[in-house]
C-alpha cells in the first residue's frame, strides 16, 4: 500500500473541511490502495515547515487539498523532492485545478491521483519564493491585500470583485522598471505568468505552457482607473494583447525594479515587495493530472 500526508486549510473555500468529510476523502484513497494520513495546516502556523518535515519521512506522494494558495505554500515545502503532487479541488477560484483540467469534483479527483499518471510542471522563482501559476506586481497584490478574509469565505470569487472596485478607486498606479532577457521596459501593473489561467475569468497569456522553460510577461502601461477598466474589459475578451499599452513578452530571466511600496503577491498570496528577481525551473515538478 502506497502512503501520503493530505495537507488542507480546515477553512479554505466555501465550505469548511469537516472531520466527516476528512474521513470519507481517507476512505476514498483508501479504496485505491493509498493510506492518506490527514495534515491540517494551523492557523499562523508555517506551511511550508510543516511540509518540509513530510519530505523528510519519504512518502509516496503529497496532497494538497485546498486552494491555490494551499498548493503555493505546499509547493514551497516540498521544492527540491522527487515526491509526486496530488491537487484536490477546495479553494475559491482553484486556478491550478482548471490549469491541469483536474476534475473539479472531490472524488473523481481522488480517481487521477489513484490512476498514477504523473507529468511534470515548470514551477518559477521570485528571489527565494517559488510559485506555479502566477506572479502580480501592483494592482492586484493591493486587491488581496484589501480584500476581507469572512467577505472572501462567504462570497468566493466576488469578494475579489469588490474589493478590486474599492481598490481602484484610491490606487495610485506607481510605475516601476521590468528588465527580462537584456531589454528594459516600464509598467504600473505586471502579472509574470508560468501558466495561462489568471484569476477568476481571465486568460493574459494565451501562450504560457506551464510545462516549458519560459516565463510569461503581461505589462500594463497607462495608468488610472479608466485605463484600468479599459484593461480589464479587453482583458475579458482576450483582446488585450493588441492593445499599443500592453506588451506580452517571453522570457527566462526578469528582474523588476521599484518603490519597495509596491505590493507582490504569488499565487494569490502576498510574498513581499519590490525588488524581485524571477527564473523559471523547467519540468522540476512531478504532479498528478489526467493523460494528455
Amino acid at each position: 500500500m502506497k502512503r501520503g500526508y493530505l495537507i488542507f486549510n480546515p477553512s479554505s473555500g466555501s465550505r469548511a473541511k469537516t472531520s466527516a468529510s476528512v474521513q470519507n476523502v481517507i476512505s476514498q484513497f483508501k479504496a485505491h490502495d493509498i493510506e492518506m494520513i490527514p495534515s491540517p495546516t494551523e492557523p499562523g502556523g508555517s506551511v511550508i515547515l510543516q511540509v518540509q518535515d513530510m519530505v523528510t519521512n519519504n512518502p509516496d506522494m503529497l496532497v494538497a487539498w485546498g486552494g491555490d494558495g494551499t498548493i503555493h505554500e505546499v509547493v514551497n515545502g516540498m521544492f527540491g523532492s522527487e515526491i509526486p503532487l496530488g491537487i484536490l479541488p477546495g479553494g475559491t477560484a482553484n486556478l491550478m485545478v482548471r490549469e491541469l483540467n483536474i476534475p473539479q469534483d472531490t472524488i473523481e479527483a481522488i480517481h487521477v491521483i489513484g490512476e498514477g499518471n504523473v507529468r511534470r510542471i515548470s514551477v518559477g522563482r521570485a528571489n527565494d519564493r517559488y510559485f506555479v501559476l502566477m506572479v502580480g506586481i501592483g494592482f492586484d497584490s493591493a486587491v488581496i491585500q484589501n480584500v476581507n478574509s469572512t467577505m472572501k469565505r462567504v462570497l468566493g470569487k466576488l469578494a475579489f470583485s469588490i474589493s478590486a472596485i474599492q481598490t481602484a478607486i484610491r490606487y495610485r498606479f506607481p510605475k516601476f522598471q521590468v528588465q527580462f532577457d537584456g531589454q528594459q521596459s516600464e509598467s504600473i501593473f505586471a502579472v509574470i505568468c508560468n501558466a495561462r489561467h489568471y484569476a477568476a475569468y481571465f486568460v493574459l497569456t494565451p501562450e504560457a505552457d506551464i510545462s516549458d522553460e519560459y516565463l510569461y510577461l503581461c505589462l500594463f502601461k497607462e495608468p488610472g482607473l479608466a485605463n484600468l477598466f479599459y484593461y480589464a474589459f479587453h482583458a475579458l475578451r482576450r483582446t488585450h494583447i493588441h492593445l499599443p499599452s500592453v506588451q506580452v513578452i517571453r522570457a527566462k530571466d526578469v528582474m523588476i525594479f521599484g518603490n519597495d511600496a509596491v505590493a507582490v503577491q504569488a499565487d494569490g498570496e502576498l510574498v513581499g515587495s519590490l525588488p524581485l528577481k524571477f527564473t523559471i525551473h523547467p519540468q522540476s515538478l512531478q504532479i498528478f493530472s489526467p493523460k494528455l
